[in-house]
């Protein structure tokens, strides 16, 4: 039974493994058509779009959330704003790592 614990672990590493090979191979494959292009454009383009309104509206659930917090748990305001603060300047970091569409 003890050895059975490191199954999911496995089939884990097997399924990105996979997962890595199959998009080797799709990325390797050549454009027949340049509507595919185009689409794939439009698609990179619009889930940038949706992206971005998703990490807009979490980051308004996130302050409203940090602000009932810190109230509750009596923050000193100035503690309070120096966490939010560098919580946004990761968020900001981790946006410019992300490669442009």
């Amino acid at each position: 039974m003890q050895g059975l614990i490191f199954v999911p672990a496995a089939a884990g590493v097997l399924a990105l493994a996979y997962g890595a090979y199959l998009i080797r191979w799709v990325m390797s494959r050549p454009v027949e058509h340049p509507r595919v292009s185009e689409v794939g454009r439009a698609i990179q383009q619009g889930s940038a779009a949706y992206l971005s309104r998703q990490y807009r509206t979490l980051a308004g659930v996130a302050a409203v959330l940090f602000a009932l917090i810190a109230a509750a748990l009596g923050l000193d305001p100035a503690r309070a704003a120096g966490l939010l603060d560098s919580a946004r300047a990761k968020l900001f970091a981790a946006r410019a790592e992300r490669p442009a569409p």
